[in-house]
Protein backbone atom coordinates (compact mmCIF):
# COMPACT_ATOMS: atom_id res chain seq x y z
CA UNK A 1 0.00 0.00 0.00
CA UNK A 2 1.51 3.50 -1.10
CA UNK A 3 1.11 6.57 0.96
CA UNK A 4 -1.55 8.12 -1.64
CA UNK A 5 -3.75 5.02 -0.95
CA UNK A 6 -3.09 4.85 2.97
CA UNK A 7 -4.18 8.87 3.48
CA UNK A 8 -6.78 8.21 0.68
CA UNK A 9 -8.26 5.58 3.00
CA UNK A 10 -7.57 7.14 6.52
CA UNK A 11 -9.73 10.42 4.60
CA UNK A 12 -12.48 8.28 4.32
CA UNK A 13 -12.47 7.06 7.82
CA UNK A 14 -12.58 10.44 8.93
CA UNK A 15 -15.27 10.72 6.86
CA UNK A 16 -17.50 8.17 7.96
CA UNK A 17 -16.25 8.47 12.16
CA UNK A 18 -17.68 12.04 11.02
CA UNK A 19 -21.08 10.55 9.68
CA UNK A 20 -21.21 8.28 12.69
CA UNK A 21 -21.08 11.40 14.84
CA UNK A 22 -24.02 13.13 13.11
CA UNK A 23 -26.14 9.66 13.20
CA UNK A 24 -25.35 9.73 16.93
CA UNK A 25 -26.59 13.11 17.30
CA UNK A 26 -29.85 13.24 14.78
CA UNK A 27 -30.09 9.56 17.09
CA UNK A 28 -30.24 11.47 20.50
CA UNK A 29 -32.36 14.38 18.91
CA UNK A 30 -35.17 12.11 17.67
CA UNK A 31 -35.12 10.17 20.93
CA UNK A 32 -35.24 13.14 22.92
CA UNK A 33 -38.09 14.52 20.36
CA UNK A 34 -40.08 10.88 21.01
CA UNK A 35 -40.02 11.11 24.74
CA UNK A 36 -40.84 14.68 24.90
CA UNK A 37 -43.65 13.85 22.60
CA UNK A 38 -44.88 10.71 24.66
CA UNK A 39 -44.95 12.74 27.84
CA UNK A 40 -47.31 15.26 26.20
CA UNK A 41 -49.21 12.54 25.01
CA UNK A 42 -49.72 11.13 28.45
CA UNK A 43 -50.40 14.48 30.08
CA UNK A 44 -53.24 14.62 27.59
CA UNK A 45 -54.67 11.28 28.21
CA UNK A 46 -54.46 12.33 32.10
CA UNK A 47 -56.34 15.62 31.00
CA UNK A 48 -59.00 14.00 29.35
CA UNK A 49 -60.00 11.22 31.60
CA UNK A 50 -60.51 13.62 34.40
CA UNK A 51 -62.25 15.78 31.97
CA UNK A 52 -64.40 12.67 31.37
CA UNK A 53 -64.96 12.40 35.06
CA UNK A 54 -66.04 16.25 35.36
CA UNK A 55 -68.96 15.51 32.55
CA UNK A 56 -70.52 12.21 33.53
CA UNK A 57 -70.46 13.87 36.94
CA UNK A 58 -72.39 16.71 35.89
CA UNK A 59 -74.32 14.71 33.42
CA UNK A 60 -75.18 12.71 36.78
CA UNK A 61 -76.32 15.64 38.45
CA UNK A 62 -78.39 16.99 35.36
CA UNK A 63 -80.05 13.73 34.89
CA UNK A 64 -80.60 13.86 38.63
CA UNK A 65 -82.38 17.14 38.82
CA UNK A 66 -83.99 16.83 35.56
CA UNK A 67 -85.59 13.97 37.06
CA UNK A 68 -86.38 15.37 40.57
CA UNK A 69 -88.13 17.98 38.74
CA UNK A 70 -90.47 15.57 36.90
CA UNK A 71 -91.27 13.56 40.10
CA UNK A 72 -92.10 16.68 42.12
CA UNK A 73 -93.68 19.58 39.82
CA UNK A 74 -96.42 17.46 38.11
CA UNK A 75 -98.95 20.22 36.78
CA UNK A 76 -102.88 19.76 37.55
CA UNK A 77 -104.54 18.56 34.94
CA UNK A 78 -107.55 19.65 34.20
CA UNK A 79 -110.11 17.25 33.52
CA UNK A 80 -113.19 17.90 30.98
Amino acid sequence: MDAQEYLRIEEKVRELEKKIHHLRTGRRVLMNLLEHSTQERLRQIVRLEKEIQALKKRNLRYAMELFHLRTTDKPNQKED
